[in-house]
């Protein structure tokens, strides 16, 4: 079966999408790059306009980014809790692992990261087939 994933940066782009028929709305912001990650509110707005019509994913940028720290940070923004909700509707956190053949500790950090987002939010590891390493 085919889906159709439509990457949005705001909640008026995510009620387009669902009005178009969107399987599965992604969140994101380009100008951070391939996975940038958007801000916390356009998270929280977009999951309002969307009202658990639709799974959503966000965009959390890459593992290896200079501040991990911050990859943490937001993934524990997403929780369900600090989202306003027990189910707030986010399905996925999408990570890029740009790099991560080079570092030694990409594994502790992905377990951190996944440590930070829960349960309820599943995360995708994310691999650039045109990547050198």
């Amino acid at each position: 079966m085919t889906r159709l994933l439509v990457s949005v940066r705001s909640a008026a782009e995510a009620r387009a999408a669902l009005a178009g028929g969107v399987d599965l709305i992604d969140v994101k912001e380009p100008n951070a790059g391939a996975l940038g990650a958007a801000r916390p509110d356009v998270w929280r707005e977009v999951l309002q306009a969307v009202d658990r019509r639709r799974p959503v994913s966000v965009a959390l940028g890459e593992l290896l980014k200079p501040d991990a720290m911050m990859l943490t940070a937001e993934a524990a923004a997403l929780s369900a809790e600090s989202l306003g909700s027990n189910d707030a509707g986010l399905a996925f956190a999408k990570v890029g692992l740009a790099g991560c053949r080079r570092a030694d500790d990409w594994r502790n950090r992905w377990q951190r990261l996944i440590g930070a987002l829960g349960d309820s939010i599943a995360p995708v590891s994310v691999y650039y087939a045109d990547a050198e390493n």
